[in-house]
């Protein structure tokens, strides 16, 4: 690391430096500061890695140290890296040649805010290298170097995008008519390519042929190979149509489907339709087709033969970064220079893949980082992980991997020994007495950084030991999961726990000594009654030169596919990791004039409102999102960027346990807070309502409140609804906005570790209104005596009280409901009621001034003729500006009795 740093106002340090990660890598993942969690700084959308990335998380570490911000530059090791700007600026003032570090991985850090603390926070980080070599060569078979995390997986085949509504350039569509002659007398005649291109190369006797049909497509990336491939019987001989792929095309899919049905005139012919999906590293593609046939017959069939270029950024992923490939990584020790060194003609090819395409399958990917280990031990410890050995074939010389398989070794390749050609034999069950029942696994749980254990048991076993358990230890530091880890300790555990024979014989058996190391041979020893006994050999030894007995150790194979009545435990975790901040439930608001008063005082928000009578208060009021948060944060967003608007100290929340009329006053409400600790008289915000608080019964979960406090009228409130016991938890910013601004609110919880992101949090917006100049509107309202009453037989008579903004600022909280008090001065109080017909038609609209008073009644006698029902709207006006709420109420005229009616009555007489 080295670098230059800074010290600015407010003892926030700001650095330029160089981090080396070492050898190549393709991708770095994320980066950890400090354990807060995984930034993704360096790979766009899709995973691709980036060269230049940015972290923008100021207050990462809490309010009081700062965060992390700036732009990140990486070089991930290539021949000829692009040297970064400020590196080699700082090389050229101190005169020093400019480096670019080929082969290098490292993270250049520009401008880097590294919080107030003045020193570097531990860094972790997660790089990726699976589908490159030391080189930056493209990895070896990287078809199954990446293995997927079975746990959480995405099918790759989901993630291929195929167009074919574009032309596939450079690579293109080509056709081949393939016609076999009487093949009795004729070698194969091929046709050329529709466009003169591939090559007539009829090849072979009577029974065999070869066409190259594809020979210069040009490119490389995935593709998509289509065609159709017959099969044709001839007599006792069956005609097929095979496909062979050349080096540098690896396979992700093939399927074949039966497509007869399609050819309906080529009787006798079965017909396929194949798709191959593959990666090329080639830049030149060619493609062989090859034939088999009898001695009698004669067809020709039309080869359509298609060629997609697919998306090349279309790799295959999956929902968690996939591992590599222990094969491959164990390939790699023996053939790097810079571990074992051994030329790549010494593995077996065919070998390796097998095993490769076996532990893939199994989704035993492994990760690692190490700085110095014996190669002999690491490819030891990866065996270990994947139940794999490794040995040198005599015969060949080459490399060979064994997965410790029952299905490993085909039944031709296992030895046989008859006992007469065994000299001598000693073994002895193991296990048998001291039997190991349980495992205690220990793995390194990616997700949360750290260490991670469970235990395995093999319940038959501890039930037949009287319940007397017997664990060893088995760890597995390459896992990162703790699927991987449970799968091969059960492997484990079943060795462990059956009693099997062990031990080493001497045989002069010419054959013998072409055996290698975890070869099986069938044992047979009539005195122990054995007789066709599996065995592994774990260890041969030829003999001396003089006395040529082949000495061998072996073990007894125990079969992996038996199933074990084994059971996984793990216990619960305990996390010792502090929870980051959580996204959090709140309100933000508009302040009325009593909440005002309550956070600034009358005098200053009377003057306040006499010098700016169109300003308004943004405010919040929020739920604790977790033990660990003191506090949250307000930020608020008036178009010019989110700012820290004011400090949130966390208030108790209720919900509705269902919806609720305007007129309850005593509801049951679930998921409480502690409302034990609320203030009797306090305000209670739900929706665009006040209430206040009165009283709760735990025992029932009964809340009394009052309805429709200070300028709110009571609403109709759904099931589920949030209710906020503000008492004195409103957090309010303190800047002054206009009537009409609309404010983006959000609310931030913080921990002793950090913040939460602007983006982990809802944004709830505030038009502001002026509601704080805005007088009360009229409460108490009842039409006819009733409260919203939904039909009225006679006259409308309106009664209403007075409410007073400037009067009620301290002392108990008027409900709606309650008596009332002198209006407040030059306040006016308007009615309207306006006249509806049957369709809601609009038939007469009369606006009164009723102040002063405290009713109002309109004859059924002065109304309309065809009105049927009126809407009644009552509100308060002062100085040009109406109420925030106000009344409004459609009542219907319930007029079908009403008085005189001429009423007719027929009777039907017995």
């Amino acid at each position: 690391m080295g670098g230059s740093s800074k010290q600015v106002t407010g003892y926030q340090y700001f650095a330029n430096f160089l981090l080396f990660i070492g050898n190549p890598i393709e991708k770095l993942l994320g980066i950890n500061f400090d354990k807060r969690g995984w930034a993704i700084p360096l790979l766009d959308d899709q995973g691709n890695p980036l060269d230049v990335g940015m972290i923008n998380k100021p207050n990462l570490f809490g309010e009081n140290e700062g965060g992390v911000t700036g732009q990140i530059h990486a070089r991930y090791g290539t021949a000829n890296p692009m040297p970064v700007s400020f590196y080699t600026d700082y090389l050229a003032e101190n005169d020093l040649p400019p480096l670019a570090y080929p082969f290098q991985s490292y993270l250049a850090f520009e401008d880097f805010y590294l919080g107030n603390s003045g020193y570097m926070k531990e860094m972790l980080l997660w790089p990726k290298r699976i589908h490159i070599k030391n080189d930056y060569g493209l990895q070896w078979y990287d078809a199954k170097a990446e293995v997927p995390d079975l746990t959480n997986i995405v099918d790759y085949q989901n993630n291929f995008e195929i167009n074919n509504d574009v032309p596939y350039q450079p690579f293109t569509y080509y056709f081949a008519d393939l016609e076999i002659g009487y093949l009795r007398d004729e070698l194969f005649r091929g046709l050329p390519l529709s466009d003169g291109s591939g090559s007539n190369d009829a090849q072979g006797d009577v029974s065999n042929y070869k066409q190259s049909i594809l020979n210069r497509v040009q490119g490389s990336g995935f593709l998509q190979f289509e065609f159709i491939k017959v099969s044709y019987l001839i007599t006792y001989h069956t005609v097929e149509m095979d496909t062979n792929f050349p080096p540098g095309l690896e396979i992700f899919e093939h399927t074949e489907e039966d497509v007869s049905s399609e050819y309906p005139n080529t009787s006798g012919f079965k017909a396929r339709r194949v798709t191959y999906i593959c990666r090329s590293s080639a830049t030149d593609i060619g493609l062989d087709m090859h034939g088999k046939y009898g001695f009698d017959g004669r067809f020709k069939f039309n080869y359509d033969f298609v060629i997609n270029n697919l998306d090349n950024h279309q790799t295959p992923i999956y929902a968690n970064s996939g591992d590599i490939n222990p094969i491959h990584k164990i390939r790699e020790i023996l053939t790097d220079d810079t571990a074992m060194n051994k030329p790549e003609h010494n593995v077996n090819v065919a070998n390796f893949v097998k095993a490769a395409d076996r532990v893939w399958d199994e989704g035993l990917g492994i990760s690692w980082a190490i700085t110095e280990k014996s190669c002999i031990d690491a490819i030891n410890e990866l065996c270990s992980h994947i139940e794999a050995g490794i040995r040198v074939n005599r015969q060949t010389g080459l490399y060979e991997m064994v997965l410790f398989r029952d299905d490993w070794f085909k039944e031709d390749e296992i030895h046989t020994l008859a006992e007469s050609k065994i000299k001598s034999i000693s073994f002895e069950v193991q296990n048998a007495d001291d039997v190991v029942n349980q495992l205690n696994v220990s793995y390194y749980d990616r997700n949360n950084i750290k260490n991670a254990s469970f235990s395995i048991s093999e319940n038959a076993s501890i039930k037949n030991m009287q319940g007397r358990v017997n664990a060893e230890s088995s760890d597995f530091p390459y896992f990162m999961n703790q699927r991987n880890a449970a799968v091969v300790a059960q492997w484990k555990l079943k060795q462990f726990t059956t009693p099997c024979w062990k031990g080493s014989f001497t045989t002069g058996h010419n054959q013998a000594r072409k055996w290698n190391r975890y070869d099986i041979v069938k044992l047979n020893w009539s005195r122990k009654g054995i007789a066709d006994l599996p065995v592994r050999i774990m260890n041969i030894n030829l003999g001396d030169g003089i006395d040529n007995t082949v000495s061998i150790d072996f073990v007894e194979v125990v079969p992996f596919s038996d199933e074990l009545t084994s059971s996984v435990v793990i216990d619960d975790k305990i996390d010792v990791t502090p929870l980051p901040p959580q996204p959090i439930l709140f309100k933000a608001f508009e302040l009325s004039y009593f909440e005002a008063v309550q956070a600034h005082g009358q005098r200053t928000v009377d003057d306040e409102l006499a010098f700016n009578p169109y300003s308004g208060y943004v405010a919040v009021v929020a739920q604790r999102s977790q033990n660990n948060s003191l506090n949250a944060q307000m930020h608020t967003d008036a178009g010019t960027g989110y700012e820290n608007s004011a400090v949130i100290q966390y208030c108790e929340t209720a919900q509705l346990d269902q919806s609720i009329d305007r007129l309850a006053s005593s509801f049951i409400v679930k998921k409480v807070g502690d409302l034990a600790s609320v203030r009797i008289g306090s305000q209670i915000f739900i929706n665009n309502e006040i209430m206040v608080f009165q009283g709760f019964d735990a025992a029932s979960k009964l809340l009394t409140v009052k309805r429709g406090a200070l300028d709110t009228i009571p609403k109709i409130h759904a099931d589920n609804s949030v209710l906020f016991f503000a008492d004195d938890f409103v957090a309010v910013d303190s800047t002054e906005y206009a009537l009409g601004e609309a404010i983006d609110v959000k609310a931030l919880s913080t921990t002793p570790s950090g913040i939460l992101d602007l983006s982990g949090s809802d944004t709830q917006t505030v038009t502001i209104h002026s509601r704080a100049i805005r007088p009360y509107p009229p409460a108490n309202v009842k039409i006819n005596g009733q409260y919203f009453p939904i039909e009225i037989e006679t006259d409308l008579i309106l009664t209403w009280v007075d409410r007073n903004r400037s009067q009620q600022t301290g002392g108990e909280i008027l409900g709606w409901f309650e008596s009332g008090v002198a209006i407040e001065a030059n306040t006016q109080t308007y009615l309207t009621l306006i006249e509806l017909d049957e369709a809601n038609l609009v038939l007469a609209s009369n606006a009164v001034n009723v102040t002063g008073s405290s009713s109002y009644t309109l004859p059924m006698s002065s109304m309309q003729p065809a009105t049927r029902s009126v809407q009644i709207v009552l509100k308060t006006t002062r100085e040009g500006y109406d109420s925030y709420q106000y009344f409004n109420h459609i009542v219907e005229l319930s007029t079908f009795f009403s008085a005189p009616y001429n009423l007719t009555a027929i009777v039907n007489e017995i």
